[in-house]
This record gives C-alpha cells, sequence and structure tokens, in this order.
C-alpha cells in the first residue's frame, strides 16, 4: 500500500483533526509506503509508534508528535515501513520498493529506462542548501 501526498492547507494539525484515526493496517501487505505528507496519515494511524520516518521538511516536526522518530532522509526504511521525504523523493521510493521486492537489477534496468539521472539546475531542494529567507517563501507556496 502506498499512502501518497496529501494538500496541505492551513496548519498540519488542523489535517490531523480531520483525519480518519481508523486507516487498517494494510492486510497481507509486504511494505507499506508514504511519500511527503503521507507520512502524517500513517502517523495519524498509530502505524509510526516508535518508528524512524520522513516526510516533507516542512512537516518534520509534527512527526514527533504523532509517535515516530523525525529523520532528515529522503527514504527511510523501517521494517515493513517506507517513507519518503517530498514528492522528489517519489521516484526514489518507487525504485527502493522496486529493489525490495524484486531485485537491485530490476530497479537499476527500470532507473536507466526512464533515464533517472538528476541533475538539478539549483542546489535549493533543502532548506539546509537554500539561499536565506527561502524555506519561508517555499512554505507559503504549499501550506
Amino acid at each position: 500500500m502506498c499512502v501518497p501526498a496529501l494538500r496541505v492547507t492551513g496548519l498540519p494539525s488542523a489535517l490531523l483533526l480531520r483525519l480518519d484515526r481508523s486507516l487498517p493496517e494494510p492486510l497481507g501487505s509486504q511494505l507499506t509506503a508514504s511519500v511527503c505528507s503521507g507520512a502524517l496519515v500513517l502517523g495519524v494511524a498509530g502505524l509510526l509508534q516508535g518508528r524512524s520516518a520522513t516526510t516533507h521538511w516542512g512537516w518534520l516536526q509534527y512527526l514527533k508528535g504523532l509517535g515516530a522518530v523525525p529523520v532528515a532522509e529522503r527514504v527511510v526504511i523501517e521494517g515493513e515501513l517506507m517513507t519518503a521525504a517530498r514528492v522528489s523523493a517519489g521516484i526514489d521510493t518507487g525504485l527502493t520498493l522496486l529493489a525490495t521486492l524484486t531485485s537491485a537489477e530490476t530497479a537499476q534496468t527500470v532507473q536507466l529506462a526512464i533515464e533517472y539521472d538528476p541533475r538539478p539546475p539549483f542546489q535549493a531542494g533543502s532548506p539546509h542548501t537554500a539561499p536565506p529567507g527561502l524555506a519561508k517563501h517555499a512554505l507559503a507556496l504549499i501550506s
């Protein structure tokens, strides 16, 4: 099962209050994955309790309140759970899932087939590398 990113409007806490806390744990699923703010859904469902997890940098601090151990990584695998930091980490997640479920060679073949060789034009993909003040504007854009 994969939980996609959600459009987060307003404060994430307002979103969390609206989420259904009865999300069932997937039956028979080898892996449960989330991308970006989808990790918040897993946290509300109680699936991240005591586990390392990641999400978009703007929402990372909310994982702790949901019982998770926040980790600032692109992809985090904790047992049968996989969380990915942000939408751009979605391809990383897909390739990691493919390697886990099949083989590294299969994932590498798909990586080559889709010509996934990222070379961003700017080094502003993280609050740690972005110019000062840009994080505030970025959060305003996605909130």
